[in-house]
């Protein structure tokens, strides 16, 4: 009895542990392209010289990155609402369909950012164009 015990704990630590390497959908490079207030949208470059970026690592960890200065941050997703966490200072927004919109510490401004999509992951060839398997010669 003893030996089944033990190696049904062993098969539940073998189950937690694979759970825990799961890449995370939502991990990954989102770049910066726009900032929006009173219906007014500008270009990111528009409000960041040097641009901005988000960088979401599995377990709730990451970076944001704004005028070349990175900072580190905490993230958590519920559905799509995003609670990202900078500095002590909560921003909210949302990520869906690759794409994040934020009021970054509450300023009121909505933050755009777009997923970087690797080559791997698209569904076409190199810069995201589509491959014509079965086209004619």
């Amino acid at each position: 009895m003893k030996k089944i015990i033990v190696a049904l704990f062993c098969l539940l630590a073998l189950l937690a542990f694979s759970a825990c390497g799961a890449d995370d959908p939502n991990a990954g490079i989102y770049e910066g392209v726009s900032v929006a207030a009173e219906g007014v949208t500008l270009d990111i470059t528009d409000v960041f010289e040097k641009g901005a970026s988000i960088e979401l690592k599995k377990g709730g960890k990451g970076s944001i990155t704004l005028e070349g200065k990175e900072f580190p941050l905490k993230w958590s997703l519920e559905e799509t609402d995003l609670t990202v966490t900078v500095e002590d200072e909560v921003s909210h927004g949302t990520l869906e369909n690759n794409t994040i919109v934020l009021d970054l510490m509450g300023t009121g401004l909505q933050y755009t950012f777009n997923k970087v999509i690797e080559e791997d992951e698209a569904t076409g060839g190199p810069d995201g164009e589509t491959t014509d398997e079965g086209g004619a010669d």
